[in-house]
């Protein structure tokens, strides 16, 4: 497993920051909830119960990377974490940029309106485009790592995000085999709130062992309970730390997610 790598204490500040970034977040998803049921948008993509993974999270890949070579894919429920991660990067208005979209107003930066809620993009901060089929993120993930590799960029690190459900795809598979052939700085990491959409995961869930499979391809493991802001943080912070200094890739299991609404 290699030793444990103790992250730098937070500040006052920034845990402030965290709970500040977790609150609006989660109010502006309520908010948006209404709006749906009072008819005045037509559809919302939303993931409240993930703020403590996702603030933690975003703060720690800030301490490793200092926002410079790096990229992340995440999937339509981690607004949460882009937005710790546009301010920790100096983009304060982020939430009014999401209601634009959700909107679907010409001054959504980040599709002019013509996409759904949370269907983000941000390449000057390495948040790449967030699509709405779940797993696809996982090989664009994997292609700009490689492609920073071929930049000549050695202290490059990237993440992508997925849920439960897709341990079941065969984007997973071919994405940690890139990862091991190719040798790419890359951390997967599955939130599991034991539901895909609809599908517990005694109906769909193949892999019994996480941790036995990525280590199948050679990858290091990382688990911890994503309701606990400082697991989350340390767990975060080791990881992309071993993906970063060593140009190797780990899975991490982030467990216990909540799935509210």
């Amino acid at each position: 497993m290699g030793d444990t790598i103790t992250p730098p204490t937070l500040t006052p500040d920034e845990l402030r920051h965290a709970y500040r970034v977790s609150v609006r977040n989660r109010s502006m998803d309520e908010r948006i909830v209404r709006l749906l049921s009072q008819g005045r948008v037509k559809f919302a993509i939303y993931g409240p119960g993930q703020e403590m993974h996702a603030t933690a999270t975003a703060l720690a890949f800030h301490k490793v990377t200092g926002g410079a070579h790096f990229g992340y894919c995440g999937h339509y429920r981690c607004g949460t974490l882009i937005s710790m991660w546009s301010e920790l990067t100096g983009r304060q208005d982020f939430v009014k940029d999401v209601l634009r979209q959700q909107l679907s107003k010409a001054t959504d930066p980040f599709s002019g309106g013509r996409q759904m809620v949370n269907h983000l993009v941000d390449l000057e901060r390495g948040i790449l485009p967030i699509q709405s089929p779940l797993g696809m993120n996982l090989g664009k993930a994997a292609g700009y790592a490689q492609a920073m590799k071929l930049q000549g960029i050695h202290d490059g690190f990237v993440s992508a995000s997925i849920g439960d459900g897709t341990t079941a795809e065969g984007d997973l598979h071919d994405t940690m085999n890139a990862i091991s052939v190719w040798a790419l700085p890359m951390l997967i990491m599955v939130t599991d709130n034991a539901i895909a959409i609809s599908t517990r995961p005694d109906q769909g869930r193949g892999i019994k062992d996480l941790e036995a499979y990525a280590r199948s391809f050679g990858l290091r493991f990382f688990s911890a309970d994503g309701r606990d802001f400082e697991a989350c943080y340390a767990t975060a912070y080791e990881a992309a730390r071993h993906c970063r200094e060593t140009q190797t890739g780990a899975v991490w299991h982030v467990h216990d997610m909540p799935r509210l609404n």
